[in-house]
């Protein structure tokens, strides 16, 4: 049954060819150096054919005669001499490499060597190993990896071939492996098939350390993300089609952005769903961005929510997304705070007012003094005794104003003696010093 099979697969891989690929298609190959049929590689399977197929397009019909009348006297071994040697020469020529090997055994019948019989003329580009042939492994390579010593002792005693895939060290080389065992088996000797996959590996390796970092990468950002006491979300911006904007839909949002705007569940939801009546400033505001690529930042207030916010707009992808990632900041309590004290400061200047003007109908002299006695405040029927104005007055001392020490010191003295008893004193005026 196997045999048949065997031969159904020959045929349907050797196509033409004439008398030799009816020979090749008959043939026993599980009993030479390459295997049988199914364990060959694609590329020994496509050299096969296309050798074939140029076979078939060489002949002519009388060469075809003469090579029926030539084969009809040629004996079977003759034949297969023949096709073994054009199939050595198609394993000179195909990228894999390929090698026969004698299995070497210690004392114990453990494997601990191999010997190289044959390689073809890809073995040494892809092993970097030089003249190979009759040397031993351990020679050529004396830290060989012991596991490779032992996969290839398993197929020379089990019979079975293997593939497999791994790396060799002392070579600092990874392969592709098609292991068999050929010949008797009191020879010991298998066949290696292989291709050097190294720059495939570093690939591989480089494309998975690549996904570690961006699984990282997002894992950090996914944590800012939703760590972050900012609000932050990402916005659509719909377009009429005159390109002017109309209307934006929140796409993401981070925990905290409910917190921050009020709005729950926003996610694939409009603008004017989430809080009709939302201005069309907004919608400006993300199209500039948008068509300029600038990020802006600024506080604006939302009518429709009844908050002020600090926001950071930015663009996300190039201008043909239609997207912004915003960053914003409920500020609603700073800017009630903010009016409170303007309002505060402008009804505390309008009684500094109304107390200037009070103070500029008095004939007295009147001032205030700081604890370092430096003037906080000067009347200006004192500071026409004085023949300054109020700016070069206000901050200095007496001292600074040309007073006596003494003088100074006695009005420095009646100040301590005010703040400490909280007693009115009465003194003599200050003179004009100047």
């Amino acid at each position: 049954m196997r045999a048949e099979k065997v031969r159904a697969m020959a045929e349907k891989l050797f196509v033409g060819g004439g008398e030799l690929g009816a020979l090749l298609r008959s043939h026993d190959w599980s009993q030479t150096p390459l295997g049988a049929v199914e364990t060959w590689s694609d590329d020994l399977k496509m050299a096969v054919q296309v050798l074939l197929t140029e076979l078939n397009q060489a002949q002519r019909p009388e060469q075809v005669q003469q090579a029926s009348v030539r084969e009809q006297n040629c004996t079977q071994t003759d034949a297969v001499c023949e096709s073994e040697a054009k199939y050595r020469t198609l394993l000179e020529s195909i990228d894999q490499g390929f090698c026969i090997c004698e299995m070497l055994f210690d004392e114990n019948d453990k494997p601990h060597d191999y010997r190289f019989l044959e390689v073809n003329a890809a073995f040494e580009r892809l092993t970097g190993l030089e003249q190979a042939t009759g040397k031993r492994m351990r020679e050529l390579a004396p830290n060989h990896d012991a596991y490779w010593f032992e996969i290839y002792g398993r197929v020379v005693q089990t019979k079975e071939p293997v593939r497999f895939e791994n790396y060799a060290s002392a070579l600092n080389r990874w392969f592709n492996v098609n292991a068999f065992c050929i010949g008797e088996p009191q020879n010991n000797q298998f066949a290696v098939l292989f291709t050097n996959i190294t720059e495939a590996k570093r690939i591989e390796a480089e494309r998975q350390q690549a996904e570690v970092a961006l699984r990282q990468s997002e894992e950090h950002y996914r944590r800012l993300f939703e760590s972050i006491d900012e609000g932050f979300c990402t916005v659509e911006v719909l377009f009429d089609a005159d390109g002017k904007p109309f209307e934006h839909r929140i796409l993401q949002v981070n925990p905290a952005f409910e917190r921050q705007s009020g709005i729950a569940n926003p996610e694939g939801k409009t603008a004017s769903e989430l809080a009709p009546g939302v201005e069309q400033y907004w919608n400006d505001l993300y199209a500039q961005v948008i068509n300029t690529g600038e990020p802006i930042r600024t506080e604006v207030r939302a009518d429709a929510l009844n908050r002020w916010f600090d926001i950071l707009v930015s663009r996300v992808g190039d201008a043909a997304m239609c997207q912004v990632a915003i960053v914003f900041t409920d500020i609603s309590a700073r800017k009630q705070a903010e009016a409170t004290l303007q309002q505060t400061s402008a009804e505390l200047e309008s009684q500094v007012r109304k107390f200037d003007a009070t103070l500029s109908t008095i004939t007295d002299c009147v001032f205030s003094f700081d604890r370092d006695g430096r003037f906080l405040y000067a009347n200006q029927v004192l500071l026409d005794l004085w023949g300054v104005t109020a700016a070069e007055a206000i901050g200095k001392t007496m001292a600074d104003l040309n007073y006596p020490p003494t003088v100074e010191r006695q009005v420095l003295d009646d100040l301590q003696r005010v703040l400490e008893t909280g007693e009115s004193v009465r003194n003599r005026p200050l003179a004009k010093v100047r």
